[in-house]
């Protein structure tokens, strides 16, 4: 911790977004002032490493630091929409890790069993792996992130050796229901509804595969999901179902 009172930060705060003012330069015997803000990502030998929001790494002397605070982690799009599927897709153990969300569903799709980083962990990186695998371990699971393609978090994952867990790429696609109930003209005008997947589609889900409790919450322990059967499924996972699940959520 530097000397001057007003810096409110340390090492202790790697890995948490924090607003640094720095002395940059004086003149006519006043200082001039800067402000950097971003995660720390390292704090020794006196010299201060901040990330930007842009990815670039400004190093800071410690003894020119006059003022700093830890500040809310900033939000992305990408953030908001890994955090609305997320609700989509609860598992029934959840923790938070700073801004990563922890999940385990007795190994019930590989969504419901991974991480969802959607900021900061508030831990050196390699500190918050290495709690995750713990995590992961206890509970006869591999550790695994969901990282955006492309993304920063990608590129902090391969260059610590992870791996993707397979090639595919996963496309997420909506609809409005009252849209692809009209394009199916044999279903009944009112669908049966449901808060919980009808067990007739359940034996078909995932070709029959036998299926922890925890998948009955996973599918449907969102506050505002309803699963429309228009008729007898005759599979599920393919483009023969005659399940739709909708997950509302509410306007911006």
């Amino acid at each position: 911790m530097t000397r001057q009172g007003a810096v409110r930060v340390g090492p202790g705060e790697v890995g948490r977004r924090v607003s640094l003012r720095r002395v940059v330069d004086v003149l006519d015997g006043r200082p001039r002032f800067a402000d950097v803000v971003g995660e720390l990502v390292a704090w020794s030998g006196g010299v201060v490493a901040v990330r930007r929001r842009d990815g670039s790494v400004v190093e800071l002397a410690e003894s020119t630091l006059v003022a700093g605070k830890v500040v809310p982690a900033a939000r992305t799009r990408t953030d908001e929409l890994q955090e609305v599927t997320a609700r989509g897709w609860p598992a029934p153990d959840e923790e938070w890790l700073g801004r990563w969300l922890l999940r385990a569903a007795d190994g019930f799709t590989g969504r419901a069993n991974s991480v969802v980083p959607l900021g900061g962990p508030g831990l050196p990186l390699d500190e918050a792996l290495a709690y995750v695998t713990g995590w992961y371990a206890d509970r006869g699971l591999p550790a695994q992130v969901m990282a955006v393609t492309g993304s920063r978090w990608e590129a902090e994952l391969t260059g610590r050796g992870w791996r993707p867990t397979h090639g595919d790429e996963v496309q997420v696609r909506t609809a409005v229901v009252a849209d692809v109930l009209g394009l199916l003209g044999d279903v009944p005008a009112a669908p049966e509804l449901s808060p919980t997947p009808p067990e007739t589609w359940l034996r078909f889900y995932r070709e029959g595969a036998p299926k922890p409790a925890a998948a009955r919450h996973v599918l449907g322990a969102h506050p505002r999901v309803a699963f429309a059967t228009v008729g007898e499924p005759v599979r599920a996972g393919g483009r023969s179902d005659r399940l739709i699940e909708a997950i509302a959520e509410p306007a911006p």
